[in-house]
């Protein structure tokens, strides 16, 4: 899918949730159930991973509607971007930014991956964006270019584990306009890691409930059910993501944190 093709994906999702949520800044990620009551998202859980550099900057690449670029603003005093590719998310985001007490240090632009200033950022987090990278060696390349020394990328992702002829992924590839699925090691092999620790997420994953559940048996007719009444860009949205519930529930799909540091970085061991 071309930068404006997903743009576009983006942008009309964006449109018909905004109907039904409450407030600008909200998850677009996955929801997920900690251990520690007290961590309630996948951004509270990074935060307590890396910690957030108090003076230096970060990078929210595909940053939605700005839930998390604002959250990690407002725990540290460094400064804090937001990029995605989407008009509506980021006219959102800084909707959002006005009222919080971060709004000096936190800022939201339009921008893609592949345009990052070299030697700028201190941590770059990429949640559920990097599947959409046209090139993802060239992506990840340009990020890690994009660190200082001792600076650390995070990425959590999708990580496909299954068959390259998959009648699923290949329908979650169709409806998402991927290039094409990738696995945990093309994350780690294209990010050319000076060191890297993986964690799996998967035990966090809320377990679907009944609506989910049914989504996921009906997938192959949601897009053409839900075409009818909807945008056909969020039509095939939400019949991609039942797809991927469904390489879930096959163990083909897993969640995955994968942290890539430059020398002297944050990496944790």
């Amino acid at each position: 899918m071309s930068h404006r093709s997903a743009a576009g994906l983006y942008d009309a999702l964006h449109t018909f949730e905004s109907r039904y949520r409450k407030g600008n800044s909200y998850p677009v990620h996955k929801r997920l159930v900690f251990d520690d009551a007290s961590i309630h998202d996948v951004y509270d859980w990074i935060i307590a991973e890396v910690g957030l550099p108090d003076d230096g900057t970060i990078l929210d690449a595909g940053c939605g509607v700005g839930f998390g670029t604002i959250r990690m603003a407002e725990q540290c005093s460094g400064r804090v971007r937001g990029i995605s590719i989407s008009p509506a998310e980021i006219a959102t985001a800084r909707r959002s930014a006005v009222n919080s007490p971060a709004r000096t240090r936190v800022a939201f632009e339009l921008a893609d991956f592949e345009a990052l200033p070299a030697n700028s950022y201190d941590l770059i987090v990429a949640v559920e964006s990097l599947k959409h990278s046209e090139d993802l060696p060239t992506t990840l390349e340009t990020m890690a270019a994009a660190l200082r020394q001792g600076g650390q990328l995070v990425i959590v992702e999708d990580c496909y584990s299954g068959a390259h002829d998959n009648t699923d992924a290949a329908e979650l590839i169709a409806n998402w306009g991927l290039a094409r699925l990738f696995s945990e090691a093309d994350y780690i092999a294209g990010s050319n890691a000076t060191a890297t620790r993986v964690v799996d997420l998967d035990r966090y994953v809320r377990t679907a409930g009944p609506l989910t559940r049914a989504r996921r048996r009906i997938a192959s007719g949601l897009r053409r059910f839900l075409g009818r009444v909807v945008d056909p860009r969020v039509a095939a949205a939400f019949a991609g993501g039942a797809y991927l519930d469904r390489l879930y529930d096959a163990g083909h799909m897993h969640y995955k944190a994968i942290f890539v540091a430059t020398p002297g970085g944050m990496e944790r061991p």
